[in-house]
């Protein structure tokens, strides 16, 4: 139902979030991309709780699909997410520094998903 579907969303966000408790949301997120495989919105708050688990093998196995999609929408926040795995489980600033470029421009070219182009930013100062 589509109450249901909210309650898990909600729920999702707040621990992950708003609580730091990224283990109670992942039980959320999971069963929204288990009822909703196709769902790449559903995806991406399930690769966000993975990359706050540290289970980046998890995540990119799920970006792999999100970076194949064609749209603009989708793909900022999985460029973000993808750099952040090369920087934090990885250590591979030099890609990050890329990616969160690419992520950077995609949202300035497109005016899309301005919240993760400066998170981005942020990203990006640090590895400086």
């Amino acid at each position: 139902s589509l109450a249901f579907t909210e309650a898990n969303i909600y729920l999702a966000h707040i621990y992950l979030h708003l609580e730091n408790q990224p283990q109670k949301a992942l039980t959320y997120a999971e069963k929204l991309v288990r009822l909703y495989p196709e769902n790449a919105k559903f995806r991406e708050l399930l690769i966000d709780n993975l990359i706050s688990l540290k289970k980046y093998e998890e995540a990119t196995i799920l970006l792999g699909i999100q970076m194949k999609l064609p749209y603009a929408y989708y793909k900022i926040p999985a460029l973000y997410f993808t750099a952040c795995i090369e920087a934090e489980g990885r250590k591979n600033s030099g890609r990050a520094k890329n990616l969160f470029k690419e992520c950077i421009d995609l949202s300035s070219k497109t005016k899309l998903c301005t919240d993760i182009a400066s998170k981005a930013e942020e990203q990006l100062s640090k590895l400086k």
